[in-house]
Formats: C-alpha cells, sequence, structure tokens
C-alpha cells in the first residue's frame, strides 16, 4: 500500500469521525489524533528537489531550500546527491 492511499484512507475515516462527533458515540480516534496522523504522513511523501536560482545545476530541498545535491553527479550518489534533506529531514525524490 502507497502511502497516497493510506492517507487518502485517513481522510475518508476523519470524516466519518466528524460524522460521528455529534452522535455521542464513543471514539477510538479523535479527530485532531486523525488530522496530526495525516499531517506526519504527509511530511513523509518524497519531494522533488528544484533548481537553484543561481546555479542551475545545484539543486535545493522542495520543502525548505536547502542544498540537496548537483545535478551532473550519478544518480543516488551519496557524496553529491542527499537522499534526505539535512535541514528538514524530508526525502528527496531523485528522478
Amino acid at each position: 500500500m502507497n502511502m497516497e492511499n493510506v492517507i487518502n484512507g485517513l481522510e475518508i475515516q476523519l470524516e466519518d469521525l466528524k460524522k460521528y462527533a455529534d452522535n455521542d458515540q464513543p471514539l477510538s480516534l479523535t479527530q485532531e489524533q486523525a488530522q496530526e496522523i495525516i499531517a506526519l504522513l504527509k511530511e513523509q511523501e518524497a519531494v522533488e528537489p528544484r533548481r537553484d536560482a543561481n546555479c542551475v545545476m545545484m539543486f535545493r530541498c522542495g520543502v525548505c531550500g536547502e542544498y540537496v545535491g548537483f545535478i551532473d553527479s550519478d544518480p543516488g550518489d551519496p557524496n553529491e546527491q542527499d537522499n534526505y534533506c539535512r535541514n528538514c529531514g524530508r526525502k528527496v525524490k531523485w528522478e
């Protein structure tokens, strides 16, 4: 099961929680917990790096803008391309 399917399923469950919250039925998961889980899962999704505005060979994290690698390096080269952003920890999707 991929991350997108998990997130979609949780979002559907969150809508159900909102419906039942007004009916005084016991819930095993609160709306706030479901929202937090969805937010945490979304943070784990890999993001594509974006080109640096000043140096087209340099790439930056698609979330925070921290340097993550160069285009002329071999794909997945740990010395030239980071698999995770060193600043925000987001997985980098090199393709």
